[in-house]
């Protein structure tokens, strides 16, 4: 009876899942962050409702996994949040060392981006925190407007009717 062995060097799991140091063989070099990179690969899925690469064959995939990068999930649905989009593509960077390096760190960039905090992933444009600052205390702003649209009224009747 013959029985199936996984060689050294060859790669074995999920291929649209698998981290690039996984999908080449070196299994040296796997360890939390291609955990990390899976799990990224799946919030793709879930963004994107599409797998990170596609191909005809496993062989197919693993070439992809190896020289290209996914696709943007924004591209599917320009609604992701774009810090959301860059929590998904630092999780599924091709170099291990760029990932998080932990799936708690995962986790807790994906716990700030829920609690609506600044999330370490994504570079802000001063556009984006000054709309997320107006969001985020809406009630304070609006109440700040009014008392300043009621000074300068009051101020004007008071200097005019003088």
């Amino acid at each position: 009876m013959l029985l199936a062995r996984t060689l050294p060097g060859q790669a074995l799991g999920t291929p649209v899942y698998m981290p690039p140091e996984q999908a080449s063989g070196r299994l040296d070099q796997i360890d939390e962050r291609s955990d990390v990179y899976a799990l990224g690969a799946v919030l793709y899925e879930l963004l994107s409702k599409h797998a990170p690469y596609a191909g005809k064959s496993s062989k197919e995939v693993l070439a992809k996994v190896l020289t290209a990068h996914p696709v943007e999930v924004s591209q599917f649905d320009p609604r992701i949040p774009t810090d959301l989009a860059a929590i998904c593509r630092k999780a599924m960077a091709r170099d291990p060392d760029t990932r998080y390096q932990s799936a708690k760190e995962l986790a807790d960039e994906v716990q700030r981006f829920l609690s609506g905090s600044l999330v370490q992933a994504h570079v802000y444009q001063p556009s984006e925190l000054f709309w997320r600052f107006m969001k985020r205390y809406r009630a304070i702003v609006a109440t700040a407007c009014v008392g300043i649209v009621t000074l300068i009224a009051v101020g004007s009747y008071s200097y005019l009717n003088i």
